[in-house]
C-alpha cells in the first residue's frame, strides 16, 4: 500500500533533504474530547535530536485511523510531508517494536526452562536406567557358575546388598523423575501461548499503522497529532432519587463513555461536548410544493374487475403531467442541533480500555425542589402512581439520558429523561401507588340508529372517573382524562365535567382535562364526564 500524503500543517515545505537523523517514537493518547457519536483524539511526544533536518516516525498508531482527519502540528520545528503507512515496514529499517522483542525474549526463556526441565528429568532417569541395569547384572552374576565357587554366603549377601542398594536408587529416580515432571504441560501451554504471542505481533490481522513526518527543528520540539474517531461515545446516566418527606429530588450525575478504537486511552485528559460533528450543521433546505386536485374516485362494487383498469389509466395520466420536484421532501429535526453546546472537562485523568465495558464516571449531585403527588389516568391504569413537579433550577441544561428512579430509598424503575433546560419544567412519575385504585366505568352510552341514515346523528357517553385511596394518609390528587375534539364544521362536540377540570390543554394538547385536588385517607373520588358528538346524515364517525 502506497504512503497516503496528508495536508500540509504548519506551513513550509522541507524540499529534498539529506536526512540528518530518523527517530522513532510513540505518541500515547494524551486528551480525548468525546462527543455523543465520536471523539478527538490527541497524541503528542517530545523530540530532543540535535538541530537540522530529521525524519520521525511514529509508531503503534491504531490500524484504524482517519487519514484523512489527521493534523499535525508543532512547536520548535516545522512540519514538512506528512504520510500515513500501513501494513509495510519503512525501506531499510527493522521495524521490529519493543513489543515483538519482549515477546521473543519471553518465548526464548520459556523455551529454555522448558530444555532445563526436560534435562533434569533425563538426568535423573538415566540414573533409573542405571540401577536398573544393575540389578539386570548383578542378577546375572548369582546365576552364573562363578556364583558357586568361593566363599558362596558371602558372594549371596554382597549381591543381596548390591541389588537392595540398586532397587532403592531406580525407585528413588523413578519418584523423582515423576515429581521432575510435574508441571512440564503447563511449561509446554506456555510456550505453545509465547509462540502465538510472538507471531501475532509478527503478522497481526490489524497491523498498526506509522505516520512519517519531514521536521526540521532548531533543538528540542514539541508535536501534537489529533484524529478523529467514529468508535467512542459517551451519554448522561442519572440516579433520581425522590424524597417526599423532603419534597425533593436529588439528582446524581453521571457518565457513560465507551471507545473501541483499537488502543486503549490511559491517563487521558477527558473533555465531553454535546456537539455533534458528524451529525446535520446546516438548517435544511424547503423545496416547492406543487399541490393537485382530482375528481373524487366512488368505488362501485358492481364494476369492481374494471377497477384495475381505471387505476392504472388514472395512474398513467398522473405521472404524465405531475411535476418536477426537486430535493429529498422533509428533513429530519434533531433536537441535539438545537442550542449551544454544553462541555464538561473531567477533573482528572481517566483510563479508558478499548473494547470494553462502558466506563461510569462520577459527575456531580445537585437537589431539585418538587411537589409530591399522586396522578391517576383511567383512561388506561388501574392505579394511580407518584408523580413529582418542579422546575430545573440548575444553572445549566439536563441533557437527555437514562435515569434509575428511587422513591424513598427503594429503587422502582428506570426512564429516558428529555433534555431540560435551565428553568424548564420537570414532570417525572416514581412508580405506581399500590393502595390507589383507579377505574373508568362508562354506564351509559348511547348512538343514533344505525347512525348512518337518520337526518341527526349523534352518540352520547357518561363516563365516571373513579379513585379510591386505601392508604392511610392523604395524597394531592391530579386527574387526566380527555374529551373528542372536532376539526371539522359537521361534526359538534359538546362536553360537562362535575366538578370542573382544573385545566384544560394543558401545554396545548387539546382536548385533555386535568383536575388537582385532595383525596383524604380511606376515601374516594368521583369525576363525572359527559360527552355529545352529533354528525348530519350522509356521515360517518370514525373514532
Amino acid at each position: 500500500m502506497r504512503p497516503m500524503l496528508l495536508p500540509l500543517l504548519a506551513a513550509t515545505l522541507i524540499g529534498s533533504p539529506v536526512w540528518a537523523e530518523r527517530l522513532f517514537s510513540p505518541a500515547p493518547v494524551r486528551a480525548v474530547t468525546l462527543y455523543p457519536d465520536g471523539a478527538t483524539v490527541t497524541r503528542s511526544l517530545r523530540i530532543d535530536g540535535a538541530p537540522g533536518v530529521h525524519e520521525l516516525v511514529v509508531t503503534d498508531l491504531p490500524p484504524g485511523i482517519d487519514a484523512a482527519s489527521l493534523r499535525v502540528a508543532a512547536t520548535g520545528a516545522r512540519i514538512g510531508t506528512v504520510a500515513l503507512q500501513r501494513d509495510r515496514a519503512l525501506p531499510g529499517e527493522d521495524m521490529e517494536s519493543d513489543a515483538v522483542k519482549a515477546a521473543r525474549e519471553e518465548l526464548q526463556r520459556l523455551e529454555a526452562a522448558l530444555r532445563d526441565r526436560d534435562a533434569r528429568v533425563a538426568a535423573i532417569r538415566a540414573r533409573a536406567q542405571a540401577a536398573e541395569d544393575t540389578v539386570a547384572f548383578l542378577r546375572a552374576l548369582g546365576q552364573s557358575d562363578n556364583a558357586t565357587s568361593g566363599d558362596v554366603n558371602a558372594l549371596a549377601d554382597n549381591v543381596a546388598a548390591r541389588l537392595t542398594a540398586a532397587r532403592r536408587e531406580m525407585i528413588a529416580a523413578e519418584t523423582e523423575a515423576k515429581a521432575a515432571e510435574v508441571g512440564r504441560e503447563q511449561d509446554v501451554e506456555a510456550v505453545d501461548r509465547a509462540r502465538a504471542a510472538l507471531a501475532a505481533l509478527q503478522s497481526p490481522d490489524n497491523p498498526p499503522a506509522a505516520l512519517v513526518i519531514s521536521l526540521q527543528t532548531q533543538g528540542p520540539a514539541e508535536i501534537s497529532i489529533t484524529s478523529q474517531t467514529a468508535e467512542a461515545s459517551w451519554a448522561p446516566a442519572y440516579d433520581l432519587r425522590l424524597s417526599r418527606a423532603a419534597r425533593a429530588i436529588t439528582l446524581d450525575r453521571g457518565l457513560m463513555v465507551a471507545q473501541s478504537t483499537g488502543e486503549d486511552w490511559t491517563d487521558a485528559a477527558l473533555t465531553l461536548s454535546t456537539a455533534r460533528p458528524s451529525g446535520q450543521v446546516a438548517a435544511s433546505g424547503v423545496d416547492p410544493w406543487f399541490p393537485r386536485i382530482e375528481e373524487q374516485v366512488v368505488y362501485d362494487a358492481a364494476a369492481a374487475p374494471a377497477a384495475p383498469v381505471a387505476m392504472a389509466e388514472r395512474s398513467r395520466a398522473m405521472v404524465e403531467v405531475a411535476p418536477v420536484v426537486l430535493g429529498g421532501g422533509v428533513g429530519n429535526a434533531e433536537l441535539s442541533a438545537i442550542g449551544t453546546t454544553v462541555v464538561y472537562r473531567y477533573p482528572t485523568p481517566v483510563t479508558i480500555r478499548t473494547g470494553a465495558d462502558a466506563v461510569r464516571l462520577g459527575m456531580d449531585s445537585q437537589t431539585i425542589r418538587v411537589e409530591v403527588m399522586a396522578e391517576a389516568v383511567p383512561l388506561h391504569d388501574d392505579s394511580a402512581y407518584l408523580r413529582a413537579e418542579g422546575t430545573n433550577t440548575l444553572p445549566d441544561v439536563i441533557l437527555p439520558g437514562s435515569a434509575t428512579l428511587f422513591a424513598d430509598g427503594a429503587m422502582v424503575g428506570q426512564t429516558q429523561l428529555p433534555l431540560i433546560a435551565a428553568g424548564d419544567r420537570l414532570e417525572l412519575g416514581f412508580g405506581r401507588i399500590d393502595g390507589m385504585r383507579v377505574e373508568r366505568r362508562v354506564p351509559e352510552q348511547t348512538e343514533g340508529e344505525r347512525g348512518l341514515i337518520r337526518s341527526l346523528n349523534q352518540r352520547v357517553e357518561v363516563a365516571t372517573l373513579r379513585v379510591e385511596n386505601l392508604t392511610a394518609e392523604a395524597w394531592p390528587l391530579r386527574v387526566v382524562d380527555r374529551v373528542p375534539v372536532s376539526t371539522q364544521d359537521d361534526l359538534v362536540v359538546d362536553w360537562s365535567a362535575q366538578p370542573a377540570p382544573t385545566e384544560t390543554d394543558p401545554d396545548g394538547e387539546r382536548g385533555v382535562l386535568v383536575w388537582r385536588t385532595e383525596i383524604a385517607p380511606k376515601s374516594v373520588h368521583e369525576i363525572t364526564l359527559t360527552t355529545r358528538m352529533r354528525w348530519p346524515e350522509g356521515k360517518v364517525l370514525f373514532d
